[in-house]
């Protein structure tokens, strides 16, 4: 399914802030990138994974170079031919919602989606197809930083997540999504703050990491939504607090017992 005219006219705000809005330089944000509000099917997705804002991987290889031609994941001012984003219009809005819509079909960043994807395989969802259950992937943020998230201030932190709020309210108000999956204790964390949304934390000893990290589980339910208001269904927010991808000591048997506990909790939401 294309995406819809809301979220269309979410994208031409965020290209526009990208043109007039400072303090997101300040803030650190990769100002040739397109912003990035979602990955995948958002239309047709019943589960979403949840990260903190995109890699800046997605837009450069591990030199800083920027990633052209058929690799190219995103676009960037070059690509769309822009001397800026004030530049952009209805074309290239749409050349931008494309990528996010395709973004699955079309050279993802494997090595770090992969392994959501088998969190959430138990489920029967997926982000590749031929699943049960078409998944996505939603970021707090939807701009790429450089430096990453974790060598940002606390100051153009909260300043992205100020601005991303919205972004991702208006992205799980307009879907059919029933599941979210947090991925990590910084996404649980700002995701509560963000919004008010309360999570039960459960300690789950088998989570335990090589690394003498503790395993938490979380989850929640959201029926509504700040600057949205009530939503349509009731959403069910399950977060683990080991970064599937970064964090230390996290072996198979502890991915396969979180994705068992995802498939457990999230099967009366996903009948």
């Amino acid at each position: 399914m294309p995406t819809d005219e809301n979220m269309r006219a979410t994208f031409a705000e965020l290209v526009k802030r990208l043109a007039n809005d400072g303090r997101l330089t300040q803030a650190k944000v990769i100002d040739w990138a397109q912003p990035v509000p979602y990955f995948g099917d958002l239309a047709s997705a019943q589960v979403a994974t949840v990260g903190l804002n995109p890699s800046d991987k997605e837009f450069m290889d591990k030199d800083g170079t920027p990633i052209r031609g058929e690799l190219r994941r995103f676009h960037t001012l070059e690509s769309l031919g822009l001397g800026s984003w004030a530049d952009a219009g209805d074309d290239q809005i749409r050349a931008i919602a494309q990528s996010c819509d395709g973004y699955f079909g079309n050279n993802p960043y494997r090595r770090w989606f992969d392994s959501l994807d088998a969190i959430i395989s138990g489920a029967g969802a997926s982000y590749y197809g031929g699943a049960r259950l078409a998944a996505c992937h939603l970021d707090l943020v939807p701009y790429a930083t450089k430096p990453k998230w974790s060598g940002l201030t606390s100051a153009s932190r909260d300043r992205l997540l100020y601005r991303g709020a919205p972004v991702l309210a208006r992205a799980i108000a307009g879907s059919r999504i029933r599941v979210l999956a947090l991925n990590g204790s910084g996404v649980v964390d700002n995701f509560r703050y963000m919004f008010q949304c309360r999570l039960e934390p459960r300690w789950m000893p088998e989570w335990t990491s090589t690394a003498r990290q503790s395993g938490y589980a979380f989850s929640g339910v959201l029926d509504r939504l700040p600057r949205v208001g009530r939503l349509n269904r009731r959403v069910l927010v399950l977060g683990f607090n080991h970064n599937i991808q970064g964090s230390l000591g996290i072996t198979t048997e502890i991915r396969n017992s979180i994705r068992d506990w995802f498939t457990r909790e999230a099967a009366d939401f996903l009948q």
